[in-house]
């Protein structure tokens, strides 16, 4: 029994194997002047007193006694006044989405609301095809004679202000337009057209409608003999010789201005084979002698020595 109540002194330090019957220490065994340690617990006094647990072997578990009668239920006490409410906890982290729930019923239709603006016209749509012509109906009865424009020296106007016609008693007529003139075909195709400023614009084998731009003035003449022979002229009222093979062609109605062009050929003498015609100069006293708004100088002269010499067959133009 001794040594039962030492070793359940001991239980926390002394280990036993049932299975080899081996009894070990698992912990320090110390003697001191001061008494008998195990571990950290001191087992025996210097004295020689036990030092250890005061609780003796604990003897087996008795038999669990039957159960008691169960005492009456004693009377409920008061209630407990309340106690005063915690402080409120910190708002918890936000639960995730919930599954979507099945589609409620539609509603009743809503008012109707008020017309929106109406869009932009759409593209003009392709020309239907053309049906075919009704039947003629009968002939309307015979309108009101209109007035006779007699000629009475003044502008016949159209609705829109313009005076369009004027009947003179000179028997000439006046048109009268604020953008000039247009002249088409029976195609409706541009063909020629006067413009307000009194340029003449056609398409005579130009490829297209433009400016004309004519011939101002014109001579076929001779000077063969030393004077002048005048075959024909337009807008040309003298031909004047200055010297050999110089001359001067005076105009009937004057250039608006200076910068005209002149053009001119002679025909080839016997024993000459080429002759020329230099414009704006006397080739005979070999000056220059610039255009003017009332007449042009020219000279003819053999074109292998420059010599000015007459011809009897000399062609001038004047275009602007």
């Amino acid at each position: 029994m001794a040594n039962n109540r030492e070793l359940s002194q001991f239980g926390s330090f002394v280990n036993v194997d049932d299975t080899t019957r081996n009894v070990g220490i698992a912990t320090t065994v110390r003697i001191t002047a001061g008494g008998l340690f195990v571990g950290a617990v001191q087992a025996i006094r210097a004295d020689g007193t036990w030092g250890g647990s005061s609780a003796g072997i604990q003897g087996a578990q008795g038999t669990t006694g039957t159960q008691g009668i169960q005492g009456i239920q004693g009377i409920t006490g008061t209630q407990g006044t309340q106690g005063i409410q915690g402080l409120t906890g910190a708002q918890g982290a936000t639960g995730s989405q919930g599954t979507t729930g099945a589609q409620g019923a539609t509603g009743t239709q809503g008012a109707t609301g008020s017309q929106g603006t109406t869009g932009s016209t759409g593209s003009t749509g392709t020309q239907g095809t053309t049906g075919t012509t009704g039947s003629t109906g009968p002939t309307g009865a015979q309108g009101t004679t209109g007035a006779t424009w007699a000629v009475n020296d003044s502008w016949r106007t159209t609705p829109d202000g313009r005076n369009r016609f004027y009947f003179a008693s000179n028997s000439r007529t006046y048109f009268g337009s604020a953008n000039g003139y247009e002249f088409r075909n029976s195609g409706d195709g541009n063909i020629g057209e006067i413009d307000n400023s009194g340029n003449l614009r056609f398409n005579s084998g130009y490829g297209s409608v433009a400016t004309a731009y004519g011939c101002r003035a014109w001579a076929n003449f001779s000077s063969i003999t030393g004077s002048i022979s005048t075959r024909g002229s337009a807008n040309v009222s003298s031909i004047t010789r200055l010297g050999l093979g110089s001359y001067q062609m005076n105009f009937s109605n004057s250039m608006p201005d200076a910068n005209y062009t002149v053009v001119g050929a002679c025909t080839s003498r016997v024993g000459i084979a080429v002759c020329a015609v230099i414009t704006t100069f006397r080739r005979d006293t070999d000056v220059r002698v610039a255009n003017s708004t009332s007449s042009t100088t020219f000279s003819t002269c053999h074109t292998q020595n420059s010599t000015a010499l007459d011809n009897e067959d000399i062609n001038v133009a004047v275009f602007r």
